[in-house]
């Protein structure tokens, strides 16, 4: 696990992560940085024991380390795909894919293991459902915004996961009573509905894109955990 999050932070540090943002541009391909960073990766997964291979934990790292690098198709800097232009759509496409399967194990993680999840796991959580909110805003040339809910159901996804937050304190025997009614798993059952509210706004009706930036501003609000 610590080494997933090795790659993670180099991406995180990296130059290219001011690259997503207005002004904060590189001119290195990214075909350079992304062959890099995908090495390691399969440096990782190759030295993970073949019997943790299937932990969902270590999934959780492997497919967020994965979105983290992809994520680099979402910048704002032309430059860096001039090389290989079709790779920004390479990038938008695996970023999109890895945030389904971040997503798919999260959800068959065991309910009463939900307690136990690290608390990076929330902060991952927020950084995926707000680049599938940009994924679908992206207005790149070759991209259709429809393929974000056409590839995974975020709306039944946020129901699902509401649901089994609203479920852990009576299947772990949390007593209410201690928390005045609000504890920690209520509270974020709570941020889920509000976050599926604004995202069904986002994309059950037709409408311009500036209507579509207005309303991501409430989906990453609540995405706010």
């Amino acid at each position: 696990m610590a080494k997933f999050r090795l790659v993670t932070e180099k991406v995180i540090d990296s130059a290219f992560r001011d690259a997503t943002r207005p002004g904060h541009f590189t001119t290195i391909p990214a075909s350079f940085y992304i062959k890099s960073l995908e090495a390691e990766l399969r440096e990782c997964i190759a030295a993970t024991p073949s019997g943790l291979l299937d932990n969902k934990l270590l999934l959780l790292e492997r497919y967020y380390t994965e979105f983290r690098i992809y994520e680099i198709g979402l910048s704002q800097s032309s430059d860096i795909f001039a090389e290989q232009p079709n790779l920004r759509l390479e990038c938008l496409f695996a970023c999109l894919q890895a945030t389904k399967s971040y997503c798919t194990t999260l959800i068959n993680i065991d309910l009463t293991q939900y307690p136990g999840l690290p608390a990076l796991v929330t902060g991952q959580m927020t950084n995926c459902f707000a680049c599938l909110c940009r994924l679908s805003m992206c207005e790149q040339s070759g991209w259709d915004r429809d393929i974000v809910n056409s590839t995974i159901d975020v709306s039944f996804f946020l129901q699902e996961l509401e649901k089994k937050y609203a479920q852990v304190r009576e299947t772990v025997g949390i007593d209410a009573d201690d928390f005045g009614g609000s504890d920690y798993f209520t509270i974020k059952a709570s941020k889920l509905r509000s976050m599926k509210a604004s995202w069904d706004a986002l994309t059950l009706t037709a409408i311009s894109l500036q209507e579509l930036e207005s309303f991501s501003v409430d989906f990453l609000d609540a995405c706010s955990w």
